[in-house]
């Protein structure tokens, strides 16, 4: 039994948990976590069944299934069974991926609220041991790097922390409501979204991506602020700041180019909504393009871009780009005055 529970506590401190909680609050976390593995091809819970547990990915990977379409694909340390619940029910399934068995540490709901809801009671603030921020990438950010929260949130933000690192739709779902290139979606379908978003918790200074870097994912801002900076000469120069319900780095996503910023956490508490460019594939064939305004959402943003600060993006653009570009461009020419 103590090396089952020294296991979980290894691999929920491991979790991007370990930027928002305690040691003390991870152990005692921990403490209601038991390892569990499911064979290939095993469901872990089906929709419309009743939400009874809360689940991390250990190794191994979960795909989401809505109907017999598959939502999304689920990795290490990230969470199963609070997204995608109405009214306590699930509205898809959870299924192995693949021919390897996968490894959880999973709780009962009951366990895990109840500690949860303990921290805030007990009105505990983080307190985290002294590291030295580092700059990551993405990856890093979702899987838990060695920097940490640099404590000083409070027990209600610790919460609101927790259970959206760890899924929590009914955290995610009014924020994408008010997403101009989803106003068109049923709540129903948004619950879809909620469950393909990834999210991730940045310290102030840390990289979200860097300048010239591949567009492999998008965000939308959560809580706290991020900016997005143009070096050139070895100066930085801060272009725009992005807020919540701010949507960034989806222009490198729809046109194929690289980023055309260095974007960087700001104000804490940094909570970014991930959604990755291969899972936002599958979700669009499953639901359709047209329930999704992606032109819309990408003609604001090249307006913007234009408007703020022009030179910076156009220059980051491939030459084989511009005619891709153009189409949208031209639409926006009245936007601007004489521009064409």
């Amino acid at each position: 039994m103590g090396c089952c529970l020294s296991a979980t506590i290894e691999h929920i401190s491991a979790s991007p948990l370990n930027h928002v909680l305690s040691p003390a609050q991870l152990q005692q976390l921990s403490a209601v976590f038991k390892m569990r593995t499911f064979d290939a091809g095993q469901t872990i819970f089906a929709a419309d069944t009743v939400q009874t547990t809360v689940l991390m990915i250990v190794s191994g990977e979960v795909e989401l299934l809505s109907g017999f379409s598959v939502l999304c694909t689920k990795r290490q340390y990230h969470f199963l069974g609070l997204t995608g619940v109405i009214k306590g029910r699930h509205t898809f399934t959870a299924r192995v991926k693949g021919a390897a068995p996968v490894q959880v540490c999973e709780a009962s709901f009951v366990d895990f609220e109840r500690v949860v809801k303990g921290f805030i009671e007990s009105g505990e603030s983080t307190t985290t041991a002294t590291t030295t921020t580092t700059t990551t990438s993405t990856s890093a950010g979702s899987g838990g790097s060695s920097a940490s929260s640099g404590g000083g949130s409070t027990s209600a933000g610790v919460r609101e922390a927790v259970l959206t690192l760890c899924g929590d739709g009914a955290l995610v779902y009014p924020l994408l409501r008010h997403l101009d290139f989803l106003e068109e979606m049923s709540d129903y379908d948004l619950r879809l979204v909620s469950a393909v978003l990834t999210p991730l918790f940045f310290n102030p200074g840390q990289i979200v991506f860097g300048e010239g870097s591949d567009g492999k994912d998008l965000y939308v801002v959560q809580s706290g602020t991020v900016q997005a900076i143009h070096v050139r000469d070895e100066k930085f120069f801060i272009l725009t700041e992005f807020k919540p319900g701010d949507i960034f780095g989806e222009l490198a996503v729809f046109l194929d180019i690289p980023r055309s910023a260095m974007v960087r956490a700001n104000r804490p508490p940094c909570l970014l909504l991930q959604l990755r460019k291969d899972d936002l594939v599958q979700f669009t064939l499953m639901l359709g393009s047209d329930r999704l305004n992606f032109k819309k959402m990408v003609q604001q943003r090249i307006a913007e871009q234009f408007r703020k600060y022009k030179l910076p993006f156009f220059e980051s653009i491939p030459h084989d780009k511009y005619d891709m570009l153009a189409q949208y461009v031209r639409s926006l020419c009245h936007l601007f005055g004489g521009v064409n």
